[in-house]
């Protein structure tokens, strides 16, 4: 089943879990959580699995969107990736420091040549 948004509210009208469609490749740019007015206009997320037991409903949901957890966006930290994978993080801010370099001497030779 398509859905738009789809989440699991607490007794005080908080959110517990939200799930909102996002267009295709699309990152969430603002820094709160999503809510219904930020949601792709058509339905980019399929509901296909739902349990049900006296206590608990599951509800398997797969697609392109935005999710927050108890009020934490997931999915979109790219710090907290980096954090948990260093060997990456480590080649990247190599490639960036080097990068760095290039352009510093890029610049520092045509300015010391119109001197």
């Amino acid at each position: 089943m398509a859905v738009r948004d789809v989440g699991l509210r607490r007794r005080d009208g908080s959110y517990k879990w939200y799930a909102c469609s996002a267009s295709k490749g699309r990152l969430f740019p603002w820094p709160r959580a999503p809510g219904p007015d930020d949601c792709a206009a058509s339905p980019t997320l399929r509901a296909h699995h739902l349990a049900l037991a006296p206590e608990q409903v599951a509800l398997r949901v797969d697609g392109a969107g935005f999710v927050v957890s108890d009020g934490v966006a997931r999915g979109g930290d790219w710090l907290a990736r980096l954090d948990r994978y260093k060997l990456p993080a480590a080649l990247l801010g190599l490639c960036y420091s080097a990068l760095a370099n290039w352009v510093w001497q890029v610049w520092w030779v045509r300015r010391r040549r119109r001197a």
